[in-house]
C-alpha cells in the first residue's frame, strides 16, 4: 500500500471517530436544567435515594458528576435489565467521597436507585 493511500485511510478513520465522539458527547452532554440530565430525559430521585444521599453526605450535583463522568462498574451493573438498564459508576466526588451511584438509564427519564460511599459506613435508616 502506498504511503498516500495510507495517510487517505487513516484521515477517513480519524473523521469517522471524531464524528462518532462528537454525536456521543451532544447526546449526552448536561441541558443545564436542574431536573433534567441529558437531553429529554428527567433526572428522578427514589425515595431511597434520596435518603441515601443524606446520610451519605452527597448533594444532587455530585450524584450528577457520578453519572456523568464516572467509571462503569460492570459487576455492579445490568446493562441487558428489561425496560431499563441499570448502571454502577463509581469516582472520587469534588469533597474526595469514592462513591457509587446506581441508576436505571429509562428511554425517557434517567431514576437514580442508590447512592454508596464505598470508603464509609453509615448507619442509614432507610427503609
Amino acid at each position: 500500500m502506498s504511503k498516500r493511500k495510507y495517510k487517505k485511510i487513516v484521515m477517513i478513520v480519524f473523521g469517522i471517530i471524531a464524528a462518532i465522539w462528537t454525536t456521543y458527547q451532544n447526546k449526552y452532554s448536561s441541558s443545564g436544567s436542574d431536573t433534567t440530565y441529558k437531553i429529554g430525559k428527567q433526572l428522578i430521585y427514589t425515595k431511597h435515594a434520596k435518603c441515601r444521599m443524606s446520610c451519605r453526605y452527597l448533594d444532587k450535583s455530585e450524584v450528577k458528576d457520578l453519572i456523568s463522568n464516572g467509571k462503569v462498574n460492570h459487576r455492579k451493573s445490568n446493562s441487558k435489565a428489561k425496560p431499563c438498564p441499570v448502571i454502577a459508576k463509581e469516582k472520587r466526588t469534588r469533597d474526595k467521597q469514592y462513591s457509587r451511584v446506581v441508576y436505571a438509564d429509562c428511554p425517557n427519564k434517567i431514576k437514580v436507585i442508590t447512592v454508596i460511599d464505598l470508603d464509609n459506613k453509615y448507619k442509614c435508616n432507610c427503609k
